[in-house]
């Protein structure tokens, strides 16, 4: 397999992924909002067989991306601030969202989903978008060489 085609896979399975997760986060708040008293359950099924496997898979095929592509990890602030927001937002997800689903709070549990979903709003915005141009890092990598955006895999 060319290498091409392995990052296409691999970015694939990054938006598969990461679609995943953020139609996890809209079930959790559709649930937190039905008023059912089964919704804290699905939520906890939810979190455990989707939210935390897709969240850990789409993690690691964005950081495999980011180290293997021109974008690099800490080239660009798009890349740097969706790796922040993920692991802030996983780290949310397991201390806060979690322990709401747990304690039986349906109204702190869908408040927790509402912000998980936002963030992972704001993450495919910033995948989309790309703003704000290279970090430091980005701009001693890129030397005397033209500022250029690379090449898109599609």
């Amino acid at each position: 397999m060319s290498a091409r085609r392995l990052r296409k896979v691999l970015l694939t399975v990054h938006v598969c992924a990461a679609a995943g997760w953020l139609g996890g986060a809209l079930t959790l708040v559709a649930l937190g909002l039905s008023g059912r008293d089964t919704a804290l359950d699905a939520m906890r099924t939810i979190d455990q067989y989707v939210m935390i496997p897709v969240s850990m898979l789409a993690l690691l095929a964005g950081l495999t991306l980011a180290l293997t592509s021109p974008w690099g990890l800490a080239k660009h602030y798009w890349v740097l601030t969706k790796l922040v927001l993920t692991i802030a937002v996983i780290v949310f997800a397991a201390v806060y969202l979690a322990q709401q689903v747990e304690a039986g709070s349906r109204a702190g549990a869908t408040a927790g989903a509402v912000v998980l979903l936002a963030v992972l709003v704001t993450n495919v915005t910033l995948g989309v978008f790309k703003p704000w141009g290279r970090t430091a890092r980005g701009r001693r990598a890129a030397g005397a060489a033209p500022a250029r955006t690379p090449e898109r895999v599609g």
